[in-house]
């Protein structure tokens, strides 16, 4: 099973490093359009065990975004049993777009060290 699930990550993940490289290879107001996009990846739930899905250490990638602050070259890594909602990370995302929120589904308040 997961030799399967990793012919189908390594397709997706092509995919995403053209959409990534069109961004940054097109200019737009005054830097790249990655500058002024901010591009989340994921993997799905499947744990790799006879298909079974759980909600932890789900790896995550967010892109670009430079305009609007968000740190990059990093690695955040959180306790797989105390971990914030994912949540946390959409609602730093809207609030860095201008979405004056401090709410977003069950975030308890935004992720620190993204932005």
């Amino acid at each position: 099973m997961l030799k399967r699930l990793g012919i189908i990550d390594r397709f997706h993940v092509t995919a995403l490093n053209r959409f990534l490289t069109f961004l940054q290879s097109t200019e737009e107001g005054g830097g790249t359009m990655l500058d002024h996009t901010m591009v989340m990846y994921g993997s799905g739930m499947n744990s790799g065990e006879k298909g079974d899905h759980s909600p932890k250490n789900l790896p995550l990638l967010l892109a670009g975004g430079a305009a609007w602050g968000l740190k990059h070259g990093q690695h955040l890594a959180h306790d797989q049993d105390r971990h914030p909602p994912l949540a946390n990370v959409l609602l730093t995302i809207v609030q860095k777009m201008g979405v004056e929120t401090g709410r977003f589904q069950d975030a308890t308040g935004t992720l620190t060290g993204l932005a």
